[in-house]
């Protein structure tokens, strides 16, 4: 019952009547928080087995897509407080996602817990094994538009990370500006 009512709301225009009962339902379902003053735009794809802990003051935009590749509701997707995720946005939530407060997710990005292990030539491509890691993106970061975040990074508080930057490692040192294919450090956030 729940999947259809929330395929129903989930595709109609957001109003505040459309946008409560949106967050009445998450808040009723099992291992969902849902903080105050959260909104939550239109085509939010629910992946089962996700459990979500969102505090207060949220943004979600249009067509953000949930997905899990089968671990049987053992992940969590948290976000922080004051976070903004705009539209289009995927999210892996195979391994636990973990986006903190104050942060901005651009358009069009992409954030993966998983990658298949194609390390072993005698298998196929469908039989090659998942390999999970958790993602963790700091309070305060910026990510613009279609970044590609890989599995198992953390990003450092305070961080800038480019237009289009690909993330294939952790970047850990606080307020760097992140850019380009792959990521590196070009340069600091604040002035010492």
């Amino acid at each position: 019952m729940f999947k259809i009512i929330w395929a129903i709301l989930s595709k109609l225009p957001s109003n505040k009547l459309i946008l409560f009962l949106r967050l009445f339902l998450l808040k009723k379902r099992s291992g969902f928080k849902i903080g105050k003053n959260v909104k939550i735009g239109k085509n939010f794809g629910l992946y089962p087995g996700i459990s979500l802990s969102i505090e207060d003051d949220v943004i979600i935009g249009n067509n953000l897509s949930l997905k899990s590749e089968g671990r049987n509701g053992k992940s969590i997707l948290s976000i922080g407080k004051g976070t903004l995720i705009l539209s289009n946005v995927l999210l892996d939530c195979t391994g636990n996602l973990s986006i903190g407060k104050n942060c901005h997710i651009g358009r069009g990005s992409k954030i993966y817990t998983h990658f298949h292990d194609h390390r072993n030539n005698l298998l196929a491509p469908k039989d090659q094994p998942i390999v999970v890691g958790d993602v963790n993106i700091g309070d305060g970061t910026t990510l613009y538009e279609e970044v590609v975040v890989m599995s198992g990074i953390n990003i450092a508080k305070n961080c800038i990370v480019g237009l289009r930057t690909v993330v294939t490692k952790s970047f850990e040192e606080e307020a760097s500006v992140i850019a380009g294919i792959p990521a590196k450090t070009i340069g600091r956030r604040f002035n010492k």
